[in-house]
């Protein structure tokens, strides 16, 4: 087999496999979720609250960490025949993450989020999807966070509020583009947002007065 071949033969497999991963990507959930449902209800009535334990410099806030929140599930969902899954998913040269709640029924329901950090690098790739994994465990499960309850440990509902239009988008963008690729998942953590496209109009200006600093801060270190 000459060099030709075998390359051809990489690019066949790696097709193969973006089909096989690809498979049902439009599928969100079971035909029926009774029993799923039944059980989470109980699991949620055990879980622990995850407490904040990671900081978050750029905003100067804390939030839980992946970790915190599955020790502070896991082994009620487990219990109750409950399993959370995170997997790599691909469709039209683009990559998804499924994070699937599944019961030892057979039924599931699962979410999907598109990867699609700022920059390119492998640094971005892991930050943003280590921020994608916890944002959607935290959804799929509905496991209490020490950041969503007040003093008196009560949820507090969080208002609608518009969000930032394409123009402030870009500007943010302009921005980042010239700052070390973690800031843009920092954001994401600091608002408990999975796209700045969610970003709320009324925290756009101290979030733009804030990269703005650090990139001076950036351009008088250098």
């Amino acid at each position: 087999m000459n060099e030709q071949s075998i390359i051809d033969c990489v690019e066949e497999l790696k097709e193969l496999r973006r089909d096989i991963l690809s498979v049902n990507l439009d599928e969100s959930r079971s035909e029926t979720l009774h029993e799923l449902y039944a059980a989470l209800a109980i699991a949620q009535g055990e879980f622990e609250v995850a407490y904040n334990e990671s900081s978050n410099p750029f905003f100067k806030s804390r939030y839980s960490k992946l970790s915190s929140i599955v020790k502070a599930t896991r082994p009620y969902l487990t219990k109750n025949g409950l399993s959370v899954r995170h997997e790599e998913e691909y469709k039209d040269s683009k990559r998804f993450l499924r994070t699937t709640l599944a019961h030892s029924s057979g039924q599931w329901t699962s979410s999907l989020a598109l990867i699609e950090p700022l920059k390119p690098d492998i640094q971005s790739y892991g930050s943003y999807l280590a921020y994608l994994k916890r944002y959607h465990y935290t959804m799929i499960t509905g496991v209490m966070t020490s950041d969503d309850m007040d003093d008196d440990g009560e949820s507090l509902m969080e208002r609608k509020s518009p969000v930032i239009s394409s123009t402030h988008l870009q500007q943010l963008k302009k921005v980042l583009n010239k700052l070390p690729p973690h800031i843009e998942s920092k954001i994401l953590e600091g608002y408990g947002i999975d796209s700045l496209n969610n970003l709320k109009l009324a925290d756009f200006s101290v979030v733009y007065k804030k990269l703005q600093k650090n990139l001076e801060d950036q351009n008088e270190n250098n």
